[in-house]
């Protein structure tokens, strides 16, 4: 197996690339899982639900982007946004650099996180709202 080190992914929030802001992004797939266990079932049985996913990014706080891009979003009429994510930034979409993109809420936003010496830095937690699409081509 090719082992690589990835150092430059492409991530677009409402349609603004905030890459050159963020040092991790991550997507996590989740299902539910309902137990369905009847009388006389010697072991628990279970069946899968419903699909959802949520997305993080590690942020550089810069205000005059990125807290105003964010804010505008969060207090729209409907806040919510497109996320699209690819592995690697100026490579075409293949099996090998597949794009994730979907509508997703911001669930937390941490405006200020300052320390003495520090580069102002946050996670920005995003909820799927609808399906996570895969698109190779």
């Amino acid at each position: 197996m090719a082992k690589k080190v990835f150092t430059n992914a492409q991530i677009k929030l409402g349609g603004l690339d905030i890459s050159d802001h963020c040092s991790q992004v991550a997507i996590d797939e989740d299902q539910d899982r309902l137990e369905a266990t009847a009388f006389g079932d010697g072991y628990k049985q279970f069946v899968l639900g419903f699909k959802s996913w949520e997305a993080s990014a590690e942020v550089f706080q810069n205000f005059a982007t990125i807290d105003k891009h964010i804010q505008a979003i969060r207090h729209s009429t409907v806040p919510s946004a497109a996320l699209s994510v690819l592995p690697e930034k100026g490579v075409s979409k293949s099996d090998a650099n597949p794009e994730y993109s979907g509508t997703v809420q911001i669930t937390k936003y941490q405006p200020i996180n300052i320390a003495v010496g520090q580069v102002p830095k946050f996670t920005l937690n995003m909820v799927g709202t609808g399906a996570l699409d895969t698109a190779t081509s």
